[in-house]
């Protein structure tokens, strides 16, 4: 019924406050009335693609930056996700394919690095 309340903050009613602002106000009442047990965690490699006004004061308690994995932890990822070569002088060619992915992938983070993986073994088939 348009109009109801069913009987909560997160009801599927037409005035519940999971239909109104992004303050968890639906028009009436105070501001984030009925709200206070709610925790929204969200997570983006891509902080700028995010609408600025979910991000101007008041809408967000916490905004957490997470850099970029560091050089060494990149590595040891690709080395972990890389398969090993073959051949007598694999271990060289490796080692040297490694460094320059490395180097390659700064700022990338596990999602890109995965993604990366993804599309080489894709090409690869």
């Amino acid at each position: 019924r348009r109009g109801s309340d069913s009987g909560g903050p997160v009801g599927g009613g037409a005035d519940s406050g999971a239909g109104g602002g992004a303050d968890g106000s639906s028009g009436g009442g105070a501001v984030g009335e009925g709200w206070s047990r709610v925790i929204v965690v969200a997570a983006t490699n891509r902080a700028a693609a995010v609408d600025a006004a979910l991000r101007r004061p008041g809408r967000l308690e916490w905004e957490v930056p997470l850099e970029p994995p560091t050089s060494s932890h990149r590595q040891e990822t690709l080395r972990q996700w890389l398969p090993a070569g073959g051949g007598p002088s694999a271990g060289a060619t490796d080692a040297a394919l490694l460094d320059d992915l490395t180097r390659a992938t700064a700022g990338f983070t596990a999602a890109d690095l995965i993604a990366l993986r993804r599309e080489a073994l894709a090409i690869a088939a």
